[in-house]
């Protein structure tokens, strides 16, 4: 009986239904800047956008991004996503919205973290996509501020991006966008950044 239990749930996974584990509401989250910035910046993770694939053959990804809803007031949009975890191992992914949370308190130790950019990006029919506002979350394995997904587990993050003067977000098409970055911060010194992977794209959600 156990044996059969245990391929249902590997059967499950396969499919696609995922095991949330994690929810993460940052609407109202006030982040907490470090107390020391990096002097200055190195390595990768700048820029890219929406179509960074463009006419390329679209790659397995170890996460899904799927963006689950998309409601707005006159000056926000609230949007919220999903990430799954389609690999065969685990993934650790920020989880903090502070950077402070993941700073040492000893000014001259170097460390590392996990920065998550998620972007919500908006189009108007036939128009390519605009940025509108990223959320960054934060995560070391030191300071526990890490959520680990298992093959099959998801979590979902409800976020909020402001809504340029005058933009309406009827008849509008929404998109989100991730991106995993690994820095290096060295006490008196420039800050290295890595990509960890690339940018992944949810789906399309249409406000009619």
């Amino acid at each position: 009986m156990k044996k059969i239990l245990a391929l249902c749930m590997i059967g499950c996974t396969v499919l696609g239904f995922a095991q949330e584990v994690g929810f993460l509401d940052v609407t109202a989250a006030v982040a907490r800047e470090r107390r020391r910035e990096p002097k200055g910046g190195t390595g990768e993770g700048v820029g890219g956008g929406v179509g960074d694939n463009a006419g390329k053959a679209p790659a397995k990804r170890p996460l899904r991004l799927t963006l689950r809803s998309v409601s707005a007031t006159a000056v926000d949009v609230y949007f919220e996503v999903e990430i799954t975890n389609e690999s065969a191992g685990s993934i650790s992914i920020p989880w903090d919205p502070s950077p402070r949370d993941i700073e040492p308190e000893d000014p001259s130790v170097a460390y590392q973290y996990l920065v998550t950019s998620l972007t919500l990006w908006v189009a108007s029919q036939g128009k390519a996509a605009e940025f509108l506002e990223s959320t960054l979350l934060f995560g070391s394995a030191e300071t526990h501020t890490l959520k680990i997904l298992l093959p099959g587990q998801s979590v979902r993050i409800r976020a909020r991006a402001k809504l340029p003067a005058g933009q309406r977000v009827l008849g509008k098409v929404f998109r989100a966008s991730l991106r995993l970055n690994r820095s290096t911060f060295t006490p008196n010194g420039p800050e290295n950044t890595r990509i960890v992977m690339p940018m992944l794209d949810s789906n399309n959600v249409a406000v009619p």
